[in-house]
């Protein structure tokens, strides 16, 4: 697929391109769907990273939060560490937005850490609810923990 050949080259204005038209026809591709929006955010297009991945958790499978992919894992580990160490001018909300975002393609325990920072902080969070209902459905544990957060938060 050419996209992922600009995926690959880091041409990811061109790859954007390519992922539209397989997803407007359809496709159920996972892995695919992961790198339309690591394309955004490696542009810096954050709003639209965080509205295609709330567009795409409301209506695909779960399999969309895991990938077996070694590679795919590799490069949001590597974003993740260039993000972490980013400061942005918009602030840390939309920052951690994304590292949540990220690691929930890779490591869903870190990415519960990142969307609880902004859950009580931002008017989007209805985005949050969402992500935390369908990781509730994949694992029972993600609720627990959503419980357990919100119990520590309201004793402090």
């Amino acid at each position: 697929m050419l996209g992922n050949y600009y995926f690959l080259v880091q041409n990811y204005s061109d790859a954007i391109v390519e992922y539209e038209q397989v997803l407007a026809k359809g496709s159920d591709n996972s892995s695919l769907k992961r790198k339309y929006i690591i394309c955004f955010i490696k542009q810096g297009r954050y709003k639209e990273a965080l509205n295609i991945f709330s567009k795409i958790i409301s209506r695909t499978d779960l399999d969309f939060f895991s990938s077996s992919i070694q590679n795919e894992n590799t490069i949001c580990r590597q974003l993740i560490k260039e993000l972490e160490n980013f400061k942005n001018p918009k602030g840390k909300t939309e920052t951690n937005y994304i590292l949540g975002i990220l690691w929930s393609f890779c490591d869903q325990d870190k990415a519960i850490k990142f969307f609880n920072k902004i859950r009580e902080k931002d008017e989007n969070f209805i985005i949050i609810k969402k992500i935390f209902k369908k990781f509730n459905h994949k694992n029972n544990h993600w609720r627990k923990k959503w419980k357990t957060n919100r119990s520590q938060e309201k004793t402090f």
